[in-house]
């Protein structure tokens, strides 16, 4: 199985409008999303196009996608810069937002690449950004046992989420040796 993972391209936001809509119907998106299939199928193009345009430029946000041999996209991961002091955040992070692979290719070694492209982005970025920020569903325990194992960690924050609480989960910015080793 050949997957590529690339950053949204300014003509993709059709495409984007329909696996995120995809992944708002998914049974998941009761522990995964938090924006809802019922309000997110009534958006105007408009509002797809600007999500595309400001996380392609990857300045205040990015997204990147996992693409099959065959042209179709299979899962995509979005995060957000977040400089300090908004939201009374003590350090400048990144806050990852929304990831989500197809049913059909779960498991299938798409999420860690899909995932590791976006931490690449992240990393690569001005020393400003300190860590990434991500909250898991309590009952979304297959999504907190992928993170655990690419680092992040519980930080002990927690806030209401529909039918449970979500847990924060922090990835520290990795030493400049292991990101130039390949290690991250």
């Amino acid at each position: 199985m050949r997957i590529e993972i690339r950053q949204v391209e300014a003509g993709d936001w059709l495409r984007m409008k329909e696996l995120r809509l995809r992944a708002l119907a998914d049974p998941v998106s009761e522990v995964a999303f938090g924006e809802l299939y019922e309000d997110a199928v009534g958006y105007p193009d408009d509002v797809w196009r600007d999500r595309v345009h400001r996380t392609r430029t990857g300045e205040v946000a990015a997204t990147f996608v996992a693409v099959d041999a065959d042209g179709t996209w299979v899962g995509m991961v979005t995060g957000v810069v977040e400089p300090a002091g908004e939201e009374t955040l003590e350090v400048p992070q990144v806050h990852l937002v929304g990831m989500y692979v197809v049913p059909e290719f779960r498991g299938a070694g798409v999420a860690e690449p899909l995932v590791g492209a976006f931490l690449d982005w992240v990393w690569e970025r001005p020393e400003d950004v300190h860590r990434v920020r991500l909250w898991v569903h309590g009952e979304n325990r297959r999504a907190e046992g992928f993170y655990r194992r690419l680092g992040f960690v519980p930080d002990g924050g927690t806030m209401p989420f529909r039918s449970a609480l979500a847990h924060r989960m922090l990835l520290a910015r990795p030493a400049r040796s292991a990101r130039r080793n390949g290690q991250l």
